[in-house]
């Protein structure tokens, strides 16, 4: 129980720093509410599901909580007031010109077009370890057997994400005033894909040097 206390008041102290955060932002309120309940239901499951172990795990886990808050605030919030401050019209249509199904070509825009810059770069270089945290995290917390299941889960949460913003840009243009917002990219996918890779790449290193030791148990392969 005391573990448990423990674990709950790490998702509680996260939970307020990013509660912090989007509050400095002027964001609505009904946004913040929802958005931050979902991120805290799923952070509850996870620590049902969490290996528990050492200091290192908890302090882990603490920062593994406030990194979905911030994952979930970039890539899948929700706008919830527009369902009741815009009239709905139901004029469904999809912005073609928000989607890019053409593998390499905006991370060769990004980082060589014309129109490259620091923003550009910077997106580019944010895609390329968006997941991997997570992937890391995965392995070190045992949610994963091994790499080739961890870079699964990533890809398959890459492709969860670029769905989701394609189902958010088709349904804001059935309001008023609503309009695509979001870009749905394969070069996202490959980006994300790669972190995953990285995350795995990141945790073999570590395990090896630090986390094996820190939990007192033997260093765990991962196989290929």
């Amino acid at each position: 129980m005391k573990f448990f206390n423990t674990e709950v008041s790490l998702i509680l102290a996260a939970s307020l720093i990013y509660l912090f955060y989007i509050f400095s932002s002027g964001e609505v309120i009904l946004n913040i509410a929802l958005n931050w309940l979902f991120i805290l239901i799923v952070s509850l499951w996870i620590v049902r599901k969490t290996q528990r172990g050492c200091i290192f795990l908890k302090s882990l886990l603490f920062f593994f909580i406030l990194y979905l808050h911030l994952l979930h605030n970039v890539v899948t919030y929700i706008n919830f007031d527009h369902f009741f401050t815009q009239k709905y019209v139901g004029d469904f249509f999809i912005d073609i010109t928000k989607i890019n199904f053409i593998p390499f070509d905006t991370i060769s825009n990004n980082l060589f077009g014309a129109t490259v810059a620091p923003a550009t770069i910077v997106q580019t270089v944010g895609n390329l370890i968006l997941l991997t945290p997570l992937t890391f995290c995965l392995l070190t917390f045992k949610h994963s057997k091994n790499g080739f299941v961890a870079m699964y889960i990533t890809f398959f949460t890459s492709l969860f994400i670029e769905s989701f913003q394609f189902l958010q840009n088709y349904v804001a243009t059935s309001f008023e005033y609503g309009e695509a917002y979001r870009s749905v990219d394969i070069d996202d996918i490959i980006l994300n894909s790669l972190s995953g890779i990285i995350g795995v790449i990141l945790f073999k290193i570590m395990n090896g040097k630090f986390i094996s030791k820190l939990n007192k148990v033997p260093e765990t392969d991962i196989p290929y």
